[in-house]
């Protein structure tokens, strides 16, 4: 009795994972927050830990552990990640403009990055939301685009004449909104992956 039990569960949970996969949703992602409940408290509710100090955290943990991180992102909020993409497009901006020996450079790029992120973030979720009928709300999506730009932190590197950390920032950068945007709007797979290939464009 107890073995024909255990075999069930066992099934039940297969067809779970397997239900999962064919449905291409994000299941495996939310699973990341239930087995990591650390993770969240040490990203996003850091003891004893100063802004810099918490800033290269999530930075650290956005790059590295994408899945972990959208998972445990909470689900509302602007100043926190207003103040990441902040910082990281004025780390961006001063390295650019050092690199470049123009001072004007940095108010370009870091005031760029300020409105192209969140002009952005309204028309993706107005796609994601009204168009497909995605769960995300604008402030979720907002907090997606936001902590995603963790990747100007090497966008600026250059290979001789070539923006080597551009073409990688570009395209980690897509990664990561689908990973983030796959969490909040729970859509199919598939059309998560078509609508952020479609919008970079």
């Amino acid at each position: 009795m107890v073995d024909s039990e255990k075999e069930t569960g066992e099934e039940k949970s297969e067809a779970q994972i397997v239900k999962g996969d064919v449905n291409g949703d994000v299941k495996d992602v939310e699973r990341d927050a239930d087995l990591d409940e650390d993770f969240a408290g040490e990203v996003f509710r850091p003891e004893g830990k100063n802004i810099f100090q918490k800033y290269t955290a999530q930075a650290a943990a956005v790059l590295f552990h994408p899945k972990k991180f959208f998972a445990a992102l909470p689900a509302d909020g602007w100043a926190e990640p207003a103040l990441f993409l902040c910082a990281s497009a004025a780390i961006y901006g001063f390295l650019q403009a050092l690199g470049h020996s123009n001072p004007l450079l940095f108010f370009s790029t870091f005031f760029n990055g300020l409105l192209y992120t969140s002009l952005g973030s309204v028309i993706v979720w107005s796609v994601f939301n009204k168009g497909c009928k995605g769960q995300g709300s604008l402030s979720q999506t907002f907090r997606v685009l936001a902590y995603s730009k963790a990747t100007l932190l090497f966008a600026w590197v250059m290979v001789g004449h070539m923006a080597i950390g551009g073409y990688l920032s570009v395209v980690y950068t897509l990664y990561l909104n689908y990973v983030g945007l796959s969490k909040v709007h729970k859509l199919n797979r598939r059309i998560t992956i078509g609508l952020v290939l479609g919008m970079s464009l």
